[in-house]
């Protein structure tokens, strides 16, 4: 049953928005009963993302999987009722009695998903190809454009817009526009 001794993967499912409060309750809780031993890693994927918020470029963290709390511990009985016990946990990935320890390759993906987002933060707001904008900075400012392209990887948009009733063509970035 939940005896195996090797340290594996388990996905513990939360309430949105409180993963980072069960990690710290799981290590709270744990050294508490005396179980400490039997977790190895918690992890809590988070990602920084660029919002643009008023105008301004603001870095803010994300949960990259909201609900879900990664552990790798020696799951036993005693370690399973402590944590399911535990208030903002709402469960485990796996049958209703008895976790199912997460593929260590599916592990390894969720890694590099974070060190992937390490790398450089990304925008979080996305734009399509013939959505409408209203730019709030610079010399067209309260224009309203349709976007001809997007260029996810500079974080610019070739935009239309109406000067002197003729289309023109204006390249700006993320944070010169809003959703019109």
């Amino acid at each position: 049953m939940l005896e195996d001794q090797d340290f594996k993967w388990y996905a513990i499912h939360t309430q949105v928005g409180q993963e980072e409060k069960v990690k710290n309750m799981i290590l709270s809780k744990a050294k508490e009963v005396g179980l400490e031993s039997d977790i190895a890693e918690i992890l809590v994927p988070q990602e920084e993302v660029i919002e643009v918020r008023k105008g301004k470029k603001e870095l803010v963290k994300k949960c990259m999987y909201p609900s879900y709390v990664f552990i790798k511990s020696k799951m036993n009985v005693a370690l399973y009722n402590t944590l399911k016990r535990l208030p903002l946990v709402t469960g485990f990935v796996g049958s209703k009695n008895e976790p199912i320890p997460i593929d260590e390759s599916e592990v390894k993906k969720v890694v590099d998903k974070i060190n992937k987002a390490k790398e450089a933060p990304r925008l979080s707001i996305s734009f399509e190809h013939g959505e409408k904008v209203r730019v709030i900075e610079g010399p067209f400012s309260n224009f309203v454009g349709t976007i001809e392209e997007v260029d996810i990887t500079k974080g610019r948009l070739k935009i239309l817009i109406s000067i002197f009733g003729r289309p023109t063509p204006v390249e700006l970035d993320y944070n010169e526009v809003e959703k019109a």
